[in-house]
């Protein structure tokens, strides 16, 4: 992974601690993600192979989250590259903002809300990831897909111990 574990001290970005048009260019990958068919044919086959009923947000977060979890491959990057929803889904690989920008597409072709969650680790280096909200009632659920750990593990919540045996 790209970041050293020293402390589970995770914090998230203050405004102007990164680019606002990297957040922007994250955002509209998402926008145009969820509008592509052949990504909401993705999510759709995806909630079918896994079984997940009509109307139920959390067992369609789910079912994205394993799904991305389980088959898109963690790479790093020589040079930072946003990539759109489709090249994600056609490589099978990508950064942790690949990987967020998948995330938030499938569920967004769906109908589910996400955000961007952008984290620092100590000052140096960052991570992002996606929070969906399964029920329009309810609230956010991080949905870190970059590591083998279920839907709604948070890593700023997360001991040492964990991380280090995760990374």
């Amino acid at each position: 992974m790209p970041w050293e574990v020293r402390r589970a001290r995770w914090t998230e970005r203050r405004p102007g601690d990164i680019d606002r048009g990297r957040i922007q260019a994250l955002r509209r990958l998402i926008r145009e993600g969820r509008a592509d068919p052949l990504i909401r044919s993705a999510a759709i086959r995806i909630l079918r192979q896994r079984g997940v009923r009509a109307r139920d947000g959390l067992g369609a977060c789910c079912a994205l989250h394993g799904w991305i979890r389980d088959n898109v491959l963690w790479v790093a990057e020589q040079v930072e590259t946003f990539m759109a929803p489709r090249y994600v889904l056609a490589s099978g690989g990508g950064d942790c903002d690949d990987h967020a920008i998948l995330m938030g597409a499938l569920a967004e072709s769906v109908k589910i809300p996400s955000r961007l969650l952008v984290l620092r680790r100590n000052g140096r280096g960052f991570h992002v990831l996606c929070q969906v909200r399964p029920v329009p009632w309810g609230g956010w659920v991080t949905a870190e897909t970059t590591l083998p750990v279920p839907l709604g593990w948070d890593p700023r919540l997360a001991d040492p111990d964990e991380l280090r045996r995760l990374v």
